[in-house]
């Protein structure tokens, strides 16, 4: 949500834009333990699995916990923010 101050109106818009984006993903098998999956383009955003699947499932649930909005703090007022 943006907010901005006109005099002593304050105008509020939210705005939700949904969009598909493709990441190339890195999955390499770690012996009989598992498997590592990157992102490469989302530095830090890694997971594992014990099987190919649940490494892909768990990667993606990493690629949105990454890309979700997150709230800072400005001059005492909290704004959301995201990628």
């Amino acid at each position: 949500m943006l907010q901005y101050f006109m005099g002593n109106t304050t105008f509020k818009y939210t705005c939700c834009i949904q969009y598909h984006m493709n990441v190339l993903v890195v999955l390499e098998q770690q012996g009989k333990e598992g498997y590592t999956v990157t992102v490469p383009s989302l530095p830090g955003c890694i997971s594992e699995g014990d099987t190919r699947d649940e490494a892909v499932e768990n990667i993606k649930e990493a690629i949105a916990l990454y890309l979700e909005p997150d709230d800072i703090d400005v001059e005492g007022e909290k704004i959301q923010v995201s990628l």
